[in-house]
Parts: C-alpha cells; structure tokens; sequence
C-alpha cells in the first residue's frame, strides 16, 4: 500500500483539529461584526473573518479530497450520498375494509 491510499487516524485528527481552530476563529470574528466594536474595526473584523472562512473551506476540502481516496468508502457511505426518496404507500379507502 502507498502512502498516498495509507489511512492515518494521528492525521485525521490532526487536521479536523486545524478545522476546528479555523472554524473556531470564524465564529468568534462573525459575533465580533455583531458587536458595538464594529463601527470603530469594521475593516478589521470582515478582513479577518473573510480569512478564515476561506482557510475553513479550504481545510474541508482538502479533508475531502485526502480521505476520500482511502478505499475506505463503503456501500453505506454510498447509500449515504444517495437521495433517497421513499416510495408512496397505498391508502385504502375505510368503506372497503369493513
């Protein structure tokens, strides 16, 4: 097995902790736009809060595109992805039952 396939959970967890910083960063400069505070570092907190949404978005994709190539993905994850759209169920009228 290569080490491009090889799945690493230390890796794994490494970069959803770097997600969750990211994400973590985000929040806090999106409840700072919300604040007294932003009339005097508008510029401020959009720059950086437009900064870590896309170091955030960029992470989840990398997350995606590194461990969907792991041969880890199953028919469940598959049925996952899937809409799945439940068949319409029959309703019989009362009078033919009785």
């Amino acid at each position: 097995m290569n080490d491009d396939t090889r799945f690493s959970v230390l890796l794994l967890e490494n970069d959803i902790m770097e997600l969750r910083t990211f994400r973590e960063k985000l929040n806090k400069h999106a409840n700072n736009l919300n604040t007294y505070k932003r009339f005097f570092f508008l510029n401020y907190y959009k720059n950086k809060h437009d900064y870590y949404y896309h170091m955030y978005i960029k992470k989840l994709h990398y997350i995606e595109r590194k461990y969907r190539c792991t041969h880890i993905y199953t028919k469940y994850h598959e049925n996952l992805e899937k809409k799945y759209i439940p068949e319409a169920v029959e309703v019989c009228n009362v009078d033919e039952i009785v």
